[in-house]
Order: C-alpha cells, then structure tokens, then sequence
C-alpha cells in the first residue's frame, strides 16, 4: 500500500519535498528548468489547490473556471512519480478534486511521454484539447 500524504500550506518539510520532486520532473522535460517557475507553481498549488506526494512522486493541481470547461474544472500541473506511486497518487487526486467540488480533471501530458497517455486513456480520460507552444525570445 503506498502513503500518501497532503502536502499542508506552511509546512516547510512538506514545501521542500515537494519542490525537490517537481525540479527533477521539471528537469527530466526541460534543458532549462527555472526554479522560480517551480516554486510558484508549488506555491499556488499550496494555497489554493492541492498537493498530494509520496516519497518519491507527486501530483498538484488547482480549480479553475474555464470558458471552454464544463464546470469547475481541477487543472493538474504537475505528476510525477519514481517510486511506482503515480496510479495511487492519480486516484487520490480524483477523490479529492471531487470532495473540492470539481466536475471535472483536465490532466496534461507532453509528447514525449506517450505512456502516461496510455495510462490515462485505461483511467478514463479522453483527449479535450490540443496545446500549441512557441518559445518567446526577448521582445
């Protein structure tokens, strides 16, 4: 059985944890992953979403309204997992989003992680939309 623990706004331990969990995710996506970047998405998950990790995984998100959404919406930002956790850290995730009075999960994946897609797709998700990105110079 995996622990699985909510990461509580002010708890430094639970921040750090958490924080050293999403750079190395970050890392493993990005050739430039931004600290600062890190902390604020951690941050707004904090205080206004949720935080949900294991020794070594983790998953936040925060509740949105979205225009093209169908109520209020969870809005993952960020799931990774090295210890096998990811499947128990997703079904928490959808207890709790529910008990938030979500209507709805939108998760992301990128295109180099064709597995999580698959995952997802056993889980029940559908794809929603496509996300289009252009890296901006200096303007």
């Amino acid at each position: 059985m995996v622990h699985i623990e909510t990461a509580v706004n002010g708890n430094e331990e639970h921040k750090e944890h958490v924080m050293r969990l999403a750079l190395e995710f970050a890392e493993a996506f990005s050739n430039n992953a931004d600290t600062s970047v890190v902390n604020d998405m951690v941050d707004l998950c904090l205080t206004s979403g949720i935080v949900l990790f294991t020794k070594n995984g983790f998953i936040a998100g925060t509740p949105v309204e979205h225009l093209c959404l169908f109520g209020r919406t969870m809005m993952e930002l960020g799931w990774y997992a090295k210890d096998r956790s990811g499947l128990s850290l997703l079904r928490e995730f959808e207890k709790v989003s529910k008990e938030m009075g979500c209507k709805e999960i939108n998760m992301t994946t990128l295109s180099k992680n064709p597995r999580a897609d698959k995952i997802l797709t056993r889980f029940g998700y559908n794809p929603f939309q496509v996300t289009w990105s252009k890296k901006l110079g200096e303007i």
